[in-house]
């Protein structure tokens, strides 16, 4: 019988343990042996017997008895540590937690080649959508080229229902009811989120290491509704994307709002639904889409990750090249709400008019970071897709 403990018991771990309670096949090969958690008097939706938990890190992982840890706490600094020391003694690690994967994917990764252990992440990226075995073994013949997604469902709800006439406030409330968003929701809505998938999907899709550092990012929390409906009746729809780019020896990565036109496959991903699309030299453009969040999506995920941790040999990290950052020099298109007509201030750059808003572009990163910073609040810019 294979042994696992699960780190954390909210939403995700409780449905890895539901389907290890409904799954014949899966509980005849694997047990929970223990189950660390803050509270251990806490009522739960998902049922466990009191004597698996235990809110004593240091007896979870001192038993040698586990053979894989399973890190559902969303935590960095409180448990990277234990996961390198685990990963260094040879016990598997299967993860969801994409900020711990985000701030510590090459420490992890080097301490998983010194112990000969296997570390899986798939359900950090995007939910129950397969697209970081996906992205790992198309750079092993070519790095990608592309790799956009929509990354986050709390936003793409909220985003969905502002287009339906609602106000960001009510949108996030209804995404809190709904369990989408959590109460304090800016590592969505601020777009860190999705920052961290990003620097996940393209560290492996270009075959180097890019930070967070690397990744400019804003949120949605200064959009209003009248942006989406002015946007709407010139056949745009407003979503939060991460994108990145590579080009021979540089690359160029972001996160943003995007005003993608209506026939564009990621126009017509709404909800919770996550997309991902890749652009490489020899497939062309592959692209993946299904639901980015909820218990069970997720866990069937992780699930995938236990089942292959314990089915294959645990393969090293590839070497990483070295690219340079060119995001200064990136040349987008803008869409500009501000007080004022933009006319005067910027008489050289190419505008259309929306009605109170203006369209402005193409120019620099470093150009726009200048018009930003002498514009009277409030003002908003949304990057324009294919213009």
């Amino acid at each position: 019988m294979i042994k696992l403990c699960l780190l954390g018991f909210g939403t995700v771990g409780q449905g890895v343990f539901r389907i290890l309670q409904e799954n014949k096949t899966l509980s005849e090969r694997f047990a929970v042996s223990s189950i660390l958690v803050r509270d251990t008097n806490k009522v739960r939706e998902v049922h466990a017997d009191p004597a698996l938990l235990t809110d004593d890190k240091k007896e979870v992982f001192s038993d040698p008895a586990i053979d894989c840890f399973v890190e559902l706490t969303g935590e960095v600094d409180g448990i990277k540590d234990d996961i390198v020391h685990a990963l260094q003694n040879g016990k598997h690690v299967v993860t969801a937690n994409k900020a711990l994967i985000s701030a510590a994917l090459e420490e992890l990764e080097e301490a998983a080649d010194k112990g000969g252990a296997s570390l899986r992440y798939e359900a950090a990226v995007a939910g129950a959508v397969p697209v970081v075995k996906a992205v790992t073994d198309l750079s092993r013949v070519h790095p990608a080229n592309e790799i956009q997604g929509i990354l986050n469902g709390t936003c793409n709800f909220i985003l969905s229902r502002m287009e339906a006439g609602e106000s960001y406030e009510t949108a996030l409330k209804e995404a809190q009811q709904l369990g989408f968003a959590e109460a304090d929701p800016s590592a969505d809505v601020d777009g860190y989120d999705t920052q961290r998938k990003l620097r996940i999907l393209a560290t492996l899709g270009f075959g180097a290491s890019v930070t967070e550092e690397d990744i400019p990012c804003r949120g949605i929390a200064e959009l209003e509704a009248a942006d989406l409906a002015i946007l709407k009746k010139y056949g745009r729809k407003v979503k939060l994307m991460g994108i990145a780019k590579r080009k021979d020896r540089r690359f160029t990565a972001q996160v943003c709002p995007v005003c993608v036109p209506h026939e564009d496959a990621f126009s017509q991903v709404d909800g919770s639904y996550n997309r991902v699309q890749i652009e490489a030299d020899y497939p062309g453009t592959l692209s993946w889409t299904g639901p980015g969040a909820g218990m069970l999506p997720t866990a069937h995920a992780v699930w995938n990750d236990i089942l292959d941790a314990f089915a294959h040999a645990p393969v090293s990290a590839p070497p990483r090249t070295s690219l340079v950052n060119a995001n200064e020099t990136a040349v987008n298109t803008y869409y500009l709400r501000a007080k004022k007509p933009v006319e005067k201030l910027f008489p050289d750059i190419p505008r259309r008019s929306l009605g109170d808003a203006r369209i402005v572009g193409p120019v620099r990163a470093d150009t726009w970071a200048e018009i930003c910073s002498r514009l009277e609040e409030p003002r908003w810019a949304l990057w324009i897709d294919e213009e």
